[in-house]
């Protein structure tokens, strides 16, 4: 029985999840914005033959191609329309959510993961994020899934444990590190976040073999031979890449910078995104309750910093804030997306240990 409690009670917040992303799919938001509009007008120009690496359709804005490519597909196979257009989006947020309770219970067990699941299962972001035809629902998916093989790189699981490393987890790695800059600009930093994290095992004396050393050099050269076209497209026309906007929307000075951050931090915990396609004005993206719960996840895995189960949350918090306070001068949803898995998890190892000092 106790292998099938907790079976039962993924499957059913996954049905809940499932339910919330479904209802009223056709109607609810009504129609597409431009944002959307713009996606749907790669796919069709991929499905007409016209594919490349970056996309401008009009409106001063460049977008990568690996949505397109996936929506492209999947409408191939179930037809277009409001209903077609919209099934990757959910299925890549449920598919988000199976991987962080996988991710969850690796790290840290069953009750942490499920309490995490719950909380993805019923949020506004993540629901929101489901619903929408852009390249953003597919960020905190592909972020999740690197993260689960950083761990399987390093057999990392309540601990890191020696063994001689394996070359398909460090090839699958090489594989996502190549082609984040294909899907978007926040994605690029997934590279320096999986080389930190290495870093930070090296530094504090984790059991590694001498081995991870010339695993790290095939996987710099495989993401290389991988991001091969992003990176000719990007060196021939480099205003026209996604990683142009690293430089266009850069912070104005200290100043600015240390605004940026404070929006970064303020949009997770006090005032959220404005704009009606991407959040309920001003709401920001955790709750009263949520943001406390962070709040002491963060004390609690700062404290622990060492052990790397939350040194990898930490970094990937990290990248997530620093990405949003970069890019742009307002809140935007879109510039933390990397953060997403680390803050629910992080959610949870508040609870967790609410829970424990009760």
């Amino acid at each position: 029985m106790n292998r099938i409690h907790p079976r039962l009670l993924v499957t059913a917040l996954l049905v809940l999840a499932a339910v919330l992303r479904l209802w009223d799919l056709v109607g609810l938001p009504p129609g597409f914005s431009a944002d959307e509009l713009a996606h749907i007008r790669i796919a069709e120009a991929i499905k007409s033959g016209e594919v490349s690496v970056y996309y401008q359709v009009g409106d001063g804005q460049t977008r990568a191609v690996l949505f397109g490519v996936l929506n492209a597909f999947v409408t191939n196979l179930v037809g277009d329309g409001l209903l077609g257009y919209r099934l990757l989006p959910v299925w890549s947020g449920l598919l988000w959510l199976a991987l962080t309770y996988a991710l969850g219970r690796r790290l840290f067990g069953a009750p942490l993961a499920l309490a995490t699941l719950a909380i993805l299962a019923v949020t506004l972001r993540p629901v929101l994020l489901a619903r929408t035809v852009t390249a953003e629902t597919l960020v905190p998916l592909y972020t999740t899934l690197t993260l689960w093989w950083l761990t399987r790189a390093f057999n990392l699981r309540r601990e890191v444990t020696f063994r001689v490393p394996h070359t398909l987890p460090f090839a699958l790695l090489a594989a996502l590190f190549g082609v984040s800059g294909y899907l978007h600009y926040s994605a690029l930093l997934l590279g320096p976040l999986g080389f930190a994290f290495f870093l930070h095992l090296w530094l504090t004396g984790q059991p590694l073999s001498r081995r991870v050393w010339s695993m790290w050099v095939f996987v710099v050269v495989l993401a290389t031979i991988v991001a091969l076209p992003y990176l000719i497209s990007t060196l021939r026309d480099p205003q026209m890449s996604e990683a142009y906007t690293w430089w266009r929307e850069r912070p104005s000075g200290v100043t600015g910078g240390i605004d940026g951050l404070l929006r970064a931090i303020g949009a997770i915990v006090w005032q959220g995104d404005a704009r009606v396609t991407a959040n309920v004005p001003e709401r920001a993206l955790l709750g009263p309750v949520l943001a406390l719960l962070l709040i002491l996840g963060v004390v609690a895995a700062s404290r622990r910093w060492r052990d790397p189960r939350y040194a990898l949350l930490l970094l990937t918090l990290a990248c997530g804030v620093l990405a949003d306070a970069w890019v742009g001068r307002e809140v935007n949803f879109s510039a933390h997306l990397l953060a997403l898995p680390a803050v629910y998890l992080l959610v949870g190892v508040g609870l967790r240990s609410l829970w424990q000092w009760l």
